[in-house]
């Protein structure tokens, strides 16, 4: 057998495995992972021994699969981008109209033709001259009587002699000659022996599918079968010229300043999308009289894993190269964002999250009404299983399309329904919890503006501050001390509502740790020395704090530290009158809150005075 028949049976061999290992990749058995609604979840015990059983067999695949990409890689089986990407552009620029580019070639030409006749009294004369002897040349598509003369012309039999060719340029007429190479013929057979496009997407998405990622559901991926996913998608982008492929397209959109992997993806992207498209919206036929018919469509397990692997390549893309694929994936991460599914929806809400994360405002712009409404919606009667990408979505989302209009309608309906949602599940520490890490970034942003929202802000903050748990009190502190911190000017309105619940919860939360007690009298006649002595003795006896409600030492005393930083914002911020009241009218069970804040004013005093003696004196 000779070799290239030899090459050609290798990469056919390779190919009909490739395809068939893909199958089996793709299809994780719906009974081992999914639960009685059809959502994907972790295996219970009675289907356990079946998915470990699946997941060793599609460990062994993929590895197969990385031999079998290593052994087209090594027989050029392996399609490039970079050629792909531009015969894909010739063609739409043949598919673009004939009409029309002949049209402005032609315009071209004579454009030129003019600049560089001269346009003279005695090329006039030359060129009828020329016409009477019209009879050995031939004009392609003119006609008689024309203002304007046609410059390409085609000698009668075949190609002209040496004079004929010097006489026509003389004239201002171009000569086209058509160049053949025959090595195209020799890159179209060896076009044939390779796997197309579609068979490496199929690959990547396989990978896709058996990556692990922190925020999406696949029981099915296993940390072992996530590097051997990686390593496929290495592997396929050292051998596929995938830096190539940004050099077709404009400079200011290529993709050549990215990694090979990100550049693959973004090569792959709208090939991916158009079979994920078929799953997540899949066409359904019309009838003609107005019966509703069952739907036939994929079921919810299909749809999540399909919004899976779309939001896991979209994860792995940063901002140049999301700016490069936001134009294909975004229409089909917004159809995943609506599923009916909860599963579904939270896939592609946390594939919008990432989008709103990386993706410039500019790229955004012109899917700012939709993704407005899309993101407020999402959080209307939202399930527990989406809420935490739709908050977290909702948030990032508004602040990526509405930036610094914080007195816009974007802001306020976003802050509304998160409001909303609050109050109602505020009873839930799951909800509570999420509603809390996803809108720190949100009041950042308002900054000031806050204020309009403290009526329904401040009673959720204040009563979290409360909570049994210990991870909603120190992260209600934290968001506390954020709105103290942004609002200060508005703050002694509220200064002495928020030091009583400051103070009632340091008590609380500090009811286990061994303290110095003092009255709020003795503190005040204390000197700075004594003051200092207290708060060592203080600290120390937080530091050999046991447990409290079988939480750990270490959150407990992260809870006194925020409780702390809040109470000093609000005492800096709340004026001399809420400070007044505090020292000589608060009542004994806040002695324990304002010790430890005089205790960091004297520190501050300290600090600034060692500053102040350490500054060079000036000249006299």
């Amino acid at each position: 057998m000779s070799p290239p028949a030899q090459r050609q049976h290798a990469v056919q061999t390779a190919v009909s495995e490739l395809q068939a290992a893909v199958a089996f990749l793709g299809g994780p058995p719906k009974e081992s992972f999914t639960d009685f609604t059809g959502a994907p979840q972790q295996p219970d015990e009675a289907q356990g021994a079946a998915a470990k059983h699946w997941q060793h067999a599609a460990l062994d695949r993929l590895k197969r699969v990385q031999q079998l990409i290593s052994t087209l890689a090594a027989h050029d089986g392996l399609p490039n981008l970079g050629a792909v990407a531009a015969k894909e552009q010739h063609a739409a620029a043949a598919a673009s109209g004939p009409s029309l580019a002949t049209s402005s070639f032609w315009s071209d030409i004579r454009i030129a033709a003019g600049s560089r006749s001269g346009e003279s009294s005695s090329t006039a004369s030359k060129a009828g001259r020329a016409a009477s002897k019209g009879a050995d040349l031939q004009p392609r598509n003119g006609h008689a009587g024309m203002g304007e003369r046609m410059l390409i012309e085609e000698l009668n039999g075949g190609k002209g002699s040496q004079g004929q060719e010097t006489e026509k340029l003389r004239r201002g007429g171009v000569i086209i000659e058509e160049l053949t190479n025959e090595e195209t013929v020799d890159d179209s057979e060896s076009e044939a022996e390779r796997i197309d496009r579609d068979q490496v997407v199929r690959v990547v998405l396989v990978c896709a599918l058996h990556s692990q990622d922190p925020a999406l559901d696949a029981p099915w991926a296993s940390e072992e079968s996530s590097a051997a996913a990686m390593s496929i998608l290495t592997g396929l982008a050292d051998s596929m010229g995938c830096l190539d492929a940004g050099r077709s397209g404009d400079p200011s959109n290529s993709v050549l300043a990215l990694d090979i992997g990100q550049a693959m993806i973004v090569g792959l992207l709208p090939a991916a999308v158009r079979m994920l498209g078929e799953i997540l919206y899949p066409a359904q036929p019309q009838e003609k009289n107005a019966r509703f018919r069952a739907y036939k469509g994929p079921d919810a397990f299909e749809r999540a894993r399909a919004a899976q692997q779309l939001a896991w390549l979209v994860r792995r893309l940063k901002s140049e190269a999301l700016h490069a694929a936001l134009g294909p994936a975004l229409p089909c991460v917004q159809a995943a964002a609506t599923d009916p599914s909860p599963a579904v929806q939270a896939q592609g809400m946390w594939a919008l999250h990432h989008i709103s994360q990386e993706a410039s405002p500019a790229d955004l712009r012109a899917y700012r009404a939709d993704l407005s409404k899309l993101t407020v919606k999402s959080l209307v009667a939202c399930d527990e299983r989406t809420w935490p990408a739709a908050a977290s979505a909702a948030c990032e989302t508004a602040i990526a399309l509405h930036g610094k209009d914080v007195f816009g309608e974007g802001y306020r309906a976003v802050m509304g329904e998160m409001l909303a949602q609050g109050a109602n599940y505020s009873h839930v520490p799951a909800r509570r919890l999420v509603w809390l890490k996803a809108t720190m970034p949100l009041l950042k942003v308002l900054g000031l503006t806050t204020v309009r929202y403290f009526s329904r802000l401040l009673s959720l903050l204040l009563e979290w501050l409360h909570a049994p748990d210990v991870d909603t009190r120190l992260l209600a502190s934290q968001a506390l001390a954020l709105v103290l911190r942004h609002t200060w000017p508005r703050i002694p309105a509220h200064a002495q509502l928020v030091w009583d619940h400051l103070a009632e919860e340091h008590v609380a939360t500090a009811a286990s740790i061994p303290q110095i007690h003092c009255s709020c009298d003795e503190w005040k006649d204390l000197s700075s020395d004594t003051h200092h002595t207290c708060s060592q003795s203080l600290e120390g006896a937080i530091g050999r704090t046991g447990r409290l409600n079988g939480n750990g030492s270490e959150s407990i005393e992260k809870v006194l530290e925020e409780i702390v930083k809040a109470a000093e914002v609000l005492w800096r911020a709340g004026g001399k009158a809420f400070q007044e009241h505090v020292q000589h009218k608060a009542p004994d069970n806040q002695c324990a809150l304002l010790q430890r804040v005089m205790m960091v004013q004297d520190q501050y005093s300290q600090v600034r005075l060692g500053v102040e003696e350490c500054m060079p004196v000036g000249r006299e």
